[in-house]
């Protein structure tokens, strides 16, 4: 029941988006083009004027026109072998002969493998033809999959735990392997179409219209809201308040969901090396070398060595390498504008695994080429600063040689009060380093079902004042009791929407008397009257620094039981917004999600 609720919560979201687009460009004619065995991807309202027809019988209306047309998708699998690369023509064909029935000012909206569209050769067939992709739409996690193969459904959770992977070729091996358990409940047929599915796993929406554009639009659906907004802001031409609602970017940067979605966390990535200039590698470095199986580099001064694949780190000599030579470049860095120690540690840091996983090419083994790494920008300070940077990171390995020396001696003489203070101390410097780290972290995420950002608890912004009747309070108690009867999750008190740290400094200042501890007593005094004391334990809470800013950071677990705001409101986590459950709803829900624990 739980697995078939997913299949419809995912059509909802994706006939919402179709019902709002309709709204917002209102087409006078539509035309939804199916297949004898269509996987169902539209689900047009039957309020909505709409013709229906059979692109196997497109002959019969090939000179009429359209103001939009929606593409469904074939779920047959390709007459070619699954892997045969040229099956993404499939795909190629189907859409071109759909553009035949675009007026001239319409729109065709289609169902497109990501694979496909990884094809060069399949925008310029587009253009060649006179049109233009001008938005890519994606629909809820395994939204295809679902459709075509409701006897296993996935969402988000499970497609993690099944390791099922976006465009890999690693991952689709993984996934093969579970095919056998789930033989018994798939026929023949059934078998061909997931197995096509998983080798085109991430499919998605892409939109078309006639002439040329220097703007694309790129939003992804993971709600009800993102479905109703999105469609809003593409015809306002604005970008969205979050990357979900849509945002424009440059005609032909657009390479894929997950690369768009690793460029958005090191564009919002907030560290000190968006303050350094960027340069190409091709313009720091003397020369880029790679070398054959087998072989192994010559041993030159200032060199980094970047792992192509893999998770082994950068390091700045010969000497370090720990891989074979084959599975490194060689990166001669000039030294008078790059140190290969600070090379290497930029490509260890969380922005460059960033960059080097956004270069990476999908394919059997995901490796970078050496025409990826030439085109890596990296931040570059000055010389000096990053032989500073360099002699920290050789502190940071002598410390971590003399902890573990103490370790050893600590356990032959444990009983030392001045030593156990300075382990405190130690840990106390650790724990504040890492509570700032795992904000800014969960900032780069973005809103989600198990993250929520407030930019404050109970100050009116505009007035500076405390919220009427305590509406932004309510806000953050709510949320507080979805994360505890769904799946948990964090709260961020001192956080705008699009997450930036406003910080919380304000508002313990002017309404607590500027000292942090009467806030968090506020703020547990309010737990305690409107949720209930006895869920202290499932709620953790602190004021972490961040960038010299106070951030709440509430943690909340999955509750064994019930809550209810008020003693009467519920409330339950959907994507990134927060939804009031009643009626027979509410009682289906605690009845499928509570009871199921205790058993």
């Amino acid at each position: 029941m739980a697995n078939r609720n997913i299949i419809e919560d995912q059509k909802d979201i994706v006939n919402t988006f179709i019902f709002s687009w309709i709204n917002e460009t209102k087409p006078s004619q539509i035309l939804h083009l199916t297949f004898k065995d269509s996987i169902g991807a539209f689900e047009v309202s039957k309020d909505l004027k709409v013709d229906n027809f059979l692109l196997e019988n497109s002959k019969s209306f090939e000179n009429k026109k359209w103001d939009l047309v929606l593409g469904d998708l074939d779920s047959k699998k390709p007459k070619k072998d699954i892997g045969d690369r040229d099956e993404n023509f499939d795909d190629i064909d189907r859409i071109e002969n759909a553009l035949n029935y675009i007026s001239d000012s319409g729109e065709g909206i289609f169902c497109i493998s990501e694979r496909s569209l990884q094809n060069s050769k399949f925008e310029k067939r587009i253009k060649d033809l006179g049109y233009t992709i001008v938005g890519f739409i994606n629909p809820p996690t395994a939204y295809f999959h679902n459709l075509a193969c409701p006897e296993i459904p996935f969402d988000e959770e499970s497609l993690h735990k099944q390791s099922i992977g976006i465009s890999s070729r690693v991952k689709y091996q993984e996934i093969t392997r579970n095919l056998q358990k789930w033989s018994d409940s798939l026929d023949k047929n059934g078998m061909k179409t997931i197995m096509w599915l998983i080798d085109h796993f991430h499919t998605f929406f892409i939109v078309v219209k006639k002439g040329i554009a220097d703007k694309q639009f790129i939003a992804t659906l993971l709600s009800p809201e993102d479905a109703k907004i999105t469609p809003e802001n593409y015809v306002n031409k604005r970008d969205g308040q979050f990357p979900s609602h849509g945002l424009f970017i440059d005609e032909g940067q657009f390479r894929g969901f997950e690369k768009w979605k690793l460029d958005h966390q090191i564009f919002s990535l907030d560290t000190t090396y968006n303050k350094f200039q960027k340069r190409r590698l091709d313009q720091v470095t003397e020369a880029i070398n790679i070398c054959r199986v087998g072989e192994s580099f010559t041993s030159l001064p200032n060199c980094t060595y970047l792992p192509l694949i893999g998770n082994s780190e950068a390091v700045g000599s010969i000497e370090e390498t720990k891989i074979k030579h084959q599975n490194y470049i060689q990166l001669v860095c000039d030294p008078n504008i790059v140190d290969s120690y600070y090379l290497a540690a930029f490509f260890n840091s969380t922005l460059g695994k960033l960059i080097k996983q956004s270069h990476t090419r999908n394919a059997f083994i995901p490796r970078l080429s050496k025409k990826d790494v030439i085109e890596m920008e990296i931040a570059l300070p000055e010389l000096k600063v990053q032989k500073e940077i360099v002699q920290s990171i050789k502190k940071l390995k002598m410390i971590r040689g003399k902890i573990s020396l103490f370790e050893d001696n600590f356990s032959i003489n444990p009983i030392n009060p001045s030593v156990n203070r300075k382990i405190d101390l130690i840990l106390e410097a650790v724990d504040e380093l890492d509570d700032a780290d795992k904000i800014k972290s969960i900032i780069r995420e973005g809103e989600s079902k198990t993250i929520e950002f407030k930019q404050t608890f109970n100050l009116d912004v505009k007035s500076q004042k405390e919220s009427a009747n305590n509406f932004l309070v309510t806000a953050s108690i709510k949320t507080i009791a979805a994360f505890l009867n769904t799946d948990g999750g964090t709260l961020l008190i001192g956080v705008a929407d699009n997450g930036e740290v406003t910080g919380i400094d304000e508002e313990i200042e002017r309404l607590n008397g500027n000292i942090p501890d009467k806030f968090l007593l506020h703020f547990k005094n309010f737990i305690h009257h409107r949720i209930g004391a006895e869920f202290y334990p499932y709620i953790d809470q602190k004021i972490v620094e961040v960038d010299e800013k106070k951030v709440l950071f509430v943690t909340c677990k999955q509750s064994e039981k019930e809550v209810f705001v008020d003693g009467k409101d519920f409330y339950v986590r959907s994507n990134p917004s927060t939804d009031k459950l009643e009626g027979s709803k509410l009682l289906d829900y605690i009845k499928n999600h509570f009871k199921l624990k205790g058993s």
